[in-house]
Formats: C-alpha cells, sequence, structure tokens
C-alpha cells in the first residue's frame, strides 16, 4: 500500500470485509422498501456509530489538510463517509459516496444531524443494547441477529 492510503477495512469484493464476513451493506431498494431491512440498518448502525464517529484522523488526512492550507490541492475527492478529512481541518472535500453525518427522511426530505438522530433513536430504544462482534467503516455493526428484532 502506498503511504497516502489508509488502513481502514474497505468494502471493495475480492478484499477485505468480503473476504472475512458474508454481510453486505444494505441496497438502496432493500431500505426503501422493507421495514426488517431498515430495522436491521439502523439497529446495527445505532451500535456501531459510537465507534465509528470516535474514529480520528490518520496522518495522512493531517498532511492533505495542511496540504490544502498551503495551496498545494485544490479540492479533495474522497470515496470516504467518515469525514476525517473535515476532522483533519480539510474544508474542500468531495464525499463520492454521500456521508454518514446527515440523515434524511425519504419521505418529506427532512434533514437531521446524525448524532441528533443517535439520541432519538436512544429515546425510544432505552433498553436496547448489545455486544459489538465487529464494526464496518460506515458504522455497520456486526451484533446478535436476534437482538435486531428489539428496536
Amino acid at each position: 500500500k502506498q503511504w497516502y492510503q489508509r488502513r481502514v477495512r474497505d468494502r471493495s469484493e475480492g478484499v477485505g470485509l468480503y473476504d472475512r464476513t458474508k454481510h453486505r451493506p444494505i441496497q438502496h431498494m432493500d431500505f426503501m422498501t422493507d421495514l426488517e431491512a431498515r430495522r436491521r440498518y439502523w439497529a446495527r448502525n445505532y451500535i456501531g456509530y459510537p465507534v465509528f464517529i470516535s474514529k480520528q484522523p490518520n496522518i495522512s488526512h493531517k498532511v492533505l489538510s495542511e496540504m490544502e492550507k498551503a495551496g498545494l490541492v485544490e479540492w479533495l475527492i474522497t470515496q470516504n463517509v467518515d469525514r476525517l478529512h473535515q476532522k483533519a481541518g480539510s474544508s474542500r472535500v468531495t464525499e463520492l459516496h454521500g456521508t454518514t453525518n446527515i440523515v434524511s427522511c425519504q419521505q418529506c426530505g427532512y434533514m437531521t444531524d446524525r448524532t441528533l438522530f443517535q439520541e432519538y433513536i436512544k429515546s425510544y430504544n432505552t433498553a436496547f443494547t448489545a455486544q459489538i462482534l465487529n464494526v464496518t467503516p460506515d458504522a455497520d455493526a456486526e451484533i446478535d441477529v436476534e437482538l435486531i428484532k428489539k428496536i
């Protein structure tokens, strides 16, 4: 790997997460049409989110931020959804796959901060806890399947 690549597991076929688990990310159509798929998504994301947001920028994120401030980087385009570039200080960032920082209602378009939404989920599921088996780069936590029914 080159110096600038993060050492975070990715979802590329044939490597990383796909080699270690049968889990696949939820597909948009499934999320939109299947209540159980949405329940599974939010249960797993709710448990994985605190781990996800606790991640800090590494040296590569910081170097790119400094390069932007020095005028050496005009704009940063990333496939990452973790906002680590912004945490490092970069301001000119395009996230090709969107961001996990904002949640939007798919019916009315209302948008809210993901951290606030975490508190909303918690307020309606005060007894919901789970042991995390694994967390992927987009906060999708592997948890006991039976627990998903409880959220």
